[in-house]
């Protein structure tokens, strides 16, 4: 099924749900670059193996973005193989910003969020309609996708709103003629204001004489400075996208009402601009309940009637239902060369990823306490073949046992399944993943073990770093030779 900024809110709560009930969640991302080569010079000077990879997925995912998240999720009966299920998804990722209202609008101008593309990422926009040249069509493929916001992000904008806007006086060397005519002009008008004001005073405003932005700026903090050393009682603020100024009579419950208005509509935006960071919390157990609003699942009707409230009702209960549970049990994530992903879903999903592997590995056991690499599952079987490790893997074991019923009308998007297509490859991912464990097992009719039972001590939270090498979390790099010691 693809996911879209059309259908995103309103399939995001049987996304949860399937999420909150399924045993493995198994997840692929395409990225609009790769990671850095282990013969950059960058690299070539770190001692331990586990620093090298995980530099080198770092600059990756630091310099690149998500263009594509897919999911395949998987469910047991609860004695045996039999009757499990998958639901693949895909979804585009939108990895610009919103600016549909004007709050918005200004939160997406204080980001400064990289948007960069490899030679090979710009071959497959190109197969979605964006002229790799001119790069026409960018915008239109961005938004079919959903998009996101960091939790870093998300605290940042929180921490700038509620910080005190500093003031900084306008020193003499900073104005020009037209400045200091400005400001004796705007002083004469304040002063008549002031001394003409009664009870029912309306607030004064000043129109900027200018379009350009830096001029507007110092404009502001000539009004500003004005209003701080002379008018103790008076407050200023701009309006009418920053070309207007107002000034009036300090109103402490208007204020504080302007202030929760505001924050408000910040907060709104914030949670639009989430997106698929909540399926992301879903997986790591975070707190995603209050990032959902029920008139973008819904839509939104002015008139409410007890039937729309009563659905609001409902969502917000099975919302925080969810929640509870994945906090205390989240599936077990899965992924084919993990360590590449997780890089990048750290990167766009929580934030700055740290600067050395044994950090990382601590962060994201927190996240992700149970995670498996099929490429560390594959290490037990023949030596991996082919341009396509994964699409190898999957022609191998295609048609064998274990089978799992996969519907492609759940999963198509106008174009055939194929390879490098997240979502499809997640499901290939998903199926290499129960034919190697089910081969090793022995038992096509045996549920797999659970996660504490020894047949996963090789592979438990392990990922593969490069030819040969695995490492645990927390742990040094091994070599295959070892996995059996």
């Amino acid at each position: 099924m693809n996911i879209g900024s059309d259908n995103f809110w309103a399939k995001l709560p049987a996304i949860l749900q399937n999420i909150a009930q399924c045993d493995y969640a198994v997840i692929d991302l395409e990225m609009s670059g790769g990671v850095t080569s282990f013969h950059d010079d960058s690299i070539t000077g770190i001692e331990s193996k586990e620093d090298q990879a995980y530099t080198a997925a770092r600059q990756g995912a630091t310099m690149h973005n998500i263009l594509e998240l897919g999911l395949t999720l998987l469910s047991f009966s609860k004695s045996s193989f039999k009757g499990s299920f998958t639901q693949a998804r895909q979804s585009p990722v939108n990895s610009l910003f919103l600016e549909d209202t004007r709050t918005a609008y200004d939160f997406a101008a204080k980001q400064d969020r990289l948007v960069d593309f490899s030679y090979s990422a710009l071959k497959f926009l190109k197969a979605h309609g964006v002229d790799p040249i001119t790069l026409s069509g960018i915008e239109t493929y961005h938004n079919a996708g959903v998009p996101y916001l960091s939790r870093e992000e998300h605290a940042r904008a929180i921490s700038r709103f509620h910080s005190a806007r500093p003031f900084v006086p306008v020193e003499a060397r900073e104005l020009d003629d037209a400045a200091e005519t400005f400001q004796i002009e705007t002083a004469e008008s304040i002063q008549d204001w002031w001394s003409q004001r009664g009870d029912d005073t309306e607030s004064l405003v000043i129109c900027l004489p200018t379009e350009s932005v830096s001029r507007n700026a110092l404009y502001q903090r000539i009004v500003r400075q004005l209003i701080h050393d002379n008018y103790p009682l008076c407050e200023t603020y701009s309006f009418n996208s920053s070309h207007g100024m107002r000034v009036q009579i300090k109103d402490e419950a208007a204020d504080a009402e302007r202030i929760n208005n505001k924050a408000r509509k910040l907060e709104k935006a914030l949670k639009t601009q989430a997106g698929l960071r909540i399926v992301i919390e879903a997986l790591c157990g975070g707190k995603f309940a209050g990032l959902v609003q029920p008139e973008l699942v819904y839509g939104s009707n002015p008139s409410e009637t007890p039937q729309q409230d009563a659905l609001e009702r409902d969502l917000q209960s099975k919302l925080r239902n969810w929640e509870k549970k994945l906090q205390s049990s989240r599936p077990i994530l899965v992924g084919h060369n993990l360590l590449y992903d997780l890089c990048f879903l750290y990167d766009a999903f929580i934030g700055a990823l740290p600067n050395t592997w044994s950090q990382f590995s601590v962060q994201l056991f927190e996240l992700f306490p149970r995670i498996l690499d099929t490429k560390v599952l594959a290490l037990e079987e023949n030596p991996i073949e082919g341009g396509d490790p994964l699409e190898d893997l999957y022609k191998r074991w295609k048609g064998k046992e274990p089978a799992v019923d996969w519907q492609r009308v759940m999963y198509g998007y106008g174009h055939k399944a194929a390879a490098h297509s997240a979502g499809f490859d997640s499901y290939m991912t998903a199926m290499v993943f129960l034919a190697l464990c089910h081969k090793r097992q022995g038992n096509m009719k045996q549920r797999l073990p659970e996660w504490e039972d020894g047949f996963w001590d090789v592979s438990r939270n392990t990922v593969r770093i490069g030819p040969g090498q695995i490492v645990q979390l927390g742990r040094p790099a091994i070599q295959p030779s070892e996995m059996e010691k």
